[in-house]
């Protein structure tokens, strides 16, 4: 066979609708499987955040109590944010205590907004016992990777705390 002979033969099969649909279904078949690994790679991935997150879930936002199973008065615990007066401060960590002295891991970053009251400050205008106001994101240690922190002014004393005014009112009690 001459090196004429097996061009045309090449030419040939190139040509020919066999070949084309038999690489169009190994391309597909490519594609599908590459499309199942992302999903495993993703499904992992979710999968190990929520063992991280649910070894640490009761050690960083407290154990819900027998009398209240989701929390005071029926609120579930928010992992997205968090209230209260700052207990600590180790930048770029603040550890928040809420009005049942739950303690709440907050980590800051570069990105973070923070303000008092309409005013931007940096993080190391924020002090121990500065009442705040967190929102952000859980991360997989449980603590809370904050987008924005707000200082607000303390609550008067007797009145409700921050998260609870929008709360209704407890009933009264029987008599």
């Amino acid at each position: 066979m001459t090196t004429e002979e097996t061009i045309k033969k090449i030419n040939k099969l190139t040509q020919s609708k066999s070949l084309k649909i038999v690489l169009a279904c190994i391309g597909i078949f490519i594609i599908v499987i590459f499309i199942f690994e992302i999903g495993e790679v993703v499904g992992f991935h979710e999968a190990t955040f929520s063992h991280h997150f649910g070894d640490n879930y009761h050690d960083i936002f407290g154990e819900p109590s027998m009398m209240h199973p989701f929390g005071s008065h029926g609120d579930f615990v928010s992992g997205h944010g968090a209230s209260g007066k700052v207990v600590k401060v180790d930048l770029p960590t603040l550890v928040i205590a809420d009005t049942s002295n739950v303690e709440k891991v907050v980590s800051l970053n570069d990105d973070t907004i923070i303000r008092r009251m309409r005013d931007t400050i940096t993080a190391k205008d924020i002090a121990t016992g500065d009442t705040v106001v967190v929102f952000g994101s859980p991360n997989d240690t449980g603590s809370i990777d904050a987008t924005f922190i707000r200082i607000v002014p303390a609550p008067p004393a007797g009145g409700p705390a921050i998260n609870q005014l929008n709360q209704p009112a407890a009933p009264a009690p029987a008599k």
